[in-house]
């Protein structure tokens, strides 16, 4: 198909069938080399299971501090299953057990880690679990061992939680206790000795929205000894858990807070200073007050949690838990100076409306304070109270943190490999691969590959469409004759392929009554493509007829005619030149009619020999003894034998061995034929596929 057309649906169709044993070949290839690596792999069994866990209010959960320090966020939980401390236990706890006849000593945690997946779905509050194994029983015990044991560990933190935040709490509450109780003495002793028990009507919704900030103020205050209670447990927890205990600070430092933390101190020191030299208005105090408020607004635009993009804590820490530590105080600190900032912001509001009480007397101001001192004190304890009476609750009706929803179960089948899958992909990969590779090999084909296809290059009759040449008799006859078995038109006359040579034959016969010429050639673009096969059969096909045939030899340089009908070489074409009578140099063959004249010994100039006047005189004397003359000549395009002969006899026929002859060479060959004005009468194509042959030629019976 020339580049100029386009392609077809009939034309893809076409290519499927010219190349389906390409496609077959690399399907099967596929498939085999699927089933080979589906047949070797080990089976995996999968098993799974579920954990729900209990989400039921508590103490540590309305705490908005000491949480931080016993939290178990979705990637603790994950990093607490998967590592390799924990499948340690799994692994010894399974040894122990002997359940079963597995010998779980042969298991790696490491291996085990990798094989299993955690899924975590925080709208209902569940660990899903899937463990993949090579053994269907160890499959599931090991997942079932994981998931008891991890509802263990959980129920142990959460016990220990609870009793720390009752434990701190019981203290804090105790402490505020005493200051209650101190409140109350100071405010009855001043009650009595100043006999003042109310303040003026005009300054009480005032004194209500000091208590109401005091209030605030108190909580904050009281929120950062929790944080400070908390910090402390963290980096105990911290130290005994890592392996270097003299450097375990420089994991907990994150050098943002602990450098905005100095600044504010600072300059917090120095207001302080320069308050006792100037007025509050003076350009210093306002400087540096504008400078706490720009350190103070960049601790608010610090990240609520940890910045992982901070490698620098992690560095040398590999322990999830230690990770987790890291997360929680670099949270817990700026949760720390974030309540300091919004503490002296309220102490700013605090002083200002404390500056209206500035008119009253003495004995008014200090009722004030002690009241406020009271019911601010009297909120607080109240309120961590509440708190701790929870956490008792809690404490006495504590029941496991987590319960298996889904138990793991024995897997009946393999989930990998899918045989079925893999063939099914296997073989639609082989399809795709199969014809991708089918149409590329056609793309890159350059040849003429079909006779169809050089109908559209080769303007010219065809004149034939020999066959695939091969021994295709009907019956197991032994073969006539001392001639060569490729002649088939004489060994086997009722084939396909003889009848072919039959087809060639009329043709040529029929173009030799229309114009009255003797001589034919052969020739074609490139070498050892059956031009000789084909004249030779063509030749004794026409002796059937009862003409006088005479086959003439002129490749002289790779001469093979003799070879086909077997007969002695010393003597033929190149004899004819040096003085030999042509007569004598022409040998008969056991075809009668058909007589052959060898090429002769190989001579040093063949192409001189040919185009001399010698070989037109050897032409017209045979053409006078004979009815036909055909001449095996060399390839056109390798040397100018063909071209020299093609200008002296009458006749040329050129031949296309099909997907073989490149559209290339057949053109130059056409071309060269045409600048010689030799008289090319058609085409003939060899190793035509019999489907090719269009249904004209069909076998006998």
């Amino acid at each position: 198909m020339n580049e100029s057309q386009e392609f077809t649906l009939r034309d893809y169709v076409h290519i499927i069938g010219k190349r389906k044993h390409v496609i077959i070949a690399v399907t099967i290839l596929m498939v085999l080399s699927v089933g080979i690596y589906t047949y070797l792999q080990k089976p995996v069994y999968r098993s799974s299971g579920q954990i729900v866990i209990d989400r039921s209010p508590n103490i540590m959960r309305r705490s908005n501090v000491t949480k931080e320090m016993y939290k178990k966020s979705k990637n603790v939980y994950i990093q607490r299953l998967r590592s390799i401390e924990f499948l340690q236990k799994i692994k010894k706890i399974l040894i122990e057990k002997k359940s079963s006849n597995i010998d779980f000593s042969l298991i790696s945690p490491s291996v085990v880690s990798k094989n299993l997946r955690v899924y975590i779905n925080e709208s209902i509050d569940s660990i899903s679990l899937v463990y993949d194994d090579n053994d269907n029983e160890k499959v599931y015990l090991i997942l079932n061992c994981i998931m008891d044991e991890f509802i263990v560990w959980l129920q142990k933190y959460g016990h220990e939680s609870i009793q720390k935040s009752v434990n701190f709490l019981k203290t804090r509450l105790d402490i505020i206790r005493d200051s209650l109780l101190k409140a109350e003495n100071e405010l009855k002793e001043f009650q009595k000795s100043n006999n003042v028990f109310s303040l003026p009507s005009q300054i009480i919704q005032l004194q209500e929205e000091l208590i109401k900030l005091d209030s605030q103020k108190a909580e904050l205050i009281s929120n950062l000894k929790e944080i400070d209670y908390t910090l402390e447990h963290l980096k105990k927890e911290f130290k005994n858990k890592v392996k270097n205990n003299k450097e375990y600070e420089k994991y907990l430092i994150n050098p943002k807070i602990e450098s905005l933390e100095v600044n504010i101190e600072k300059a917090k020191s120095k207001l302080v200073e320069y308050s006792q030299l100037y007025s509050p208005q003076h350009p210093k105090i306002q400087e540096l007050r504008l400078k706490i408020a720009a350190y103070q607004d960049e601790f608010t635009k610090l990240p609520q949690q940890f910045d992982s993009s901070d490698m620098e804590n992690y560095r040398g820490v590999d322990d999830p838990i230690l990770k987790t530590i890291i997360q929680n105080v670099y949270s817990l600190k700026v949760k720390k100076v974030s309540s300091k900032v919004r503490i002296s912001t309220l102490e700013k509001v605090i002083e200002n409306k404390k500056n209206s009480f500035s008119n009253l007397p003495k004995s008014n101001l200090k009722f004030a304070r002690l009241e406020r001192k009271l019911k601010v004190t009297e909120a607080l304890y109240s309120n961590l109270l509440v708190r701790y009476n929870e956490a008792l609750l809690e404490a006495a009706t504590q029941e496991s943190e987590a319960r298996i929803l889904v138990i793991a179960r024995k897997p009946s089948r393999p989930i990998k490999p899918n045989i079925k899958n893999n063939l099914l992909v296997s073989l639609i990969a082989g399809l795709i691969i199969g014809l991708s590779f089918a149409f590329l090999v056609d793309t890159l084909d350059n040849t003429i590959r079909s006779p169809e296809e050089g109908k559209k290059i080769i303007k010219l009759p065809v004149m034939g469409m020999i066959p695939m040449l091969h021994n295709d008799s009907e019956s197991e006859k032994e073969l006539q004759g001392n001639i060569d078995p490729i002649l088939i038109t004489y060994h086997y006359p009722q084939s396909v392929s003889s009848e072919s040579f039959r087809g060639l034959r009329t043709n040529l016969m029929f173009y030799q009554q229309q114009n009255d010429s003797k001589t034919f050639m052969i020739t074609n673009a490139s070498q050892a493509k059956g031009k000789t096969t084909i004249i030779s059969n063509l030749a004794i096909s026409i002796a059937y007829t009862g003409k006088r045939v005479l086959l003439v030899d002129a490749d002289l340089r790779k001469p093979f005619l003799h070879k086909l009908f077997r007969i002695p070489n010393n003597i033929g074409l190149t004899s004819i030149f040096y003085g030999t009578n042509p007569e004598e140099a022409v040998q008969k063959t056991i075809v009668e009619g058909l007589n052959i004249l060898s090429s002769g010994p190989i001579p040093p100039n063949p192409s001189e020999l040919l185009s001399s006047t010698t070989m037109d005189e050897i032409i017209n004397f045979f053409a006078d003894k004979y009815d036909i003359i055909l001449f095996d000549s060399t390839p056109v395009v390798a040397v100018t034998d063909a071209s020299i002969l093609s200008s002296k006899v009458e006749n040329t026929l050129f031949m296309v061995c099909v997907r073989d002859d490149s559209k290339q060479q057949i053109k130059k060959g056409m071309d060269i034929l045409k600048q010689i004005n030799a008289n090319t009468m058609g085409v003939v194509y060899n190793k035509v596929r019999e489907r090719e042959l269009g249904g004209y030629y069909y076998r006998y019976a």
